[in-house]
């Protein structure tokens, strides 16, 4: 059990480096795709407003160009990617390990689902 857990935290330690004091940013996720899943029909949004996805230590912030939200995460490792949740909100964000996102969201029962590059 040890031998699984060590390799973990020297990966979540290396990705999540820097102090709660710093501001910036430790990776930056940018929508190239948007599609909105409705009743198992889904729609690809052709012209989405610009948004981006900021990940710090424990918090995600989710930016449209307008404004910024806040949300307290929780980042999981398992295997290649990274998958961070936030609490009960029905929404989801996982990273693979060459920086590709997908990100599932639902407002009512819409889902909205984008998918990026990480930087």
């Amino acid at each position: 059990m040890m031998k699984n857990i060590i390799p973990l935290v020297v990966v979540m330690l290396s990705l999540f480096s820097t102090t709660r004091s710093q501001s910036q940013s430790i990776m930056t996720c940018v929508m190239q795709e948007f599609n909105v899943c409705e009743g198992g029909q889904c729609r690809k949004i052709q012209n989405p407003n610009r948004s981006w996805i900021e990940l710090e230590q424990d918090k995600l912030k989710k930016c449209d160009g307008k404004s910024c939200d806040t949300y307290v995460s929780d980042v999981a490792r398992s295997g290649e990617f990274i998958n961070i949740s936030i609490g009960n909100r029905g929404y989801f964000l996982k990273i693979d390990n060459n920086k590709n996102f997908v990100e599932v969201s639902t407002l009512g029962l819409l889902t909205i689902v984008k998918n990026g590059k990480c930087s």
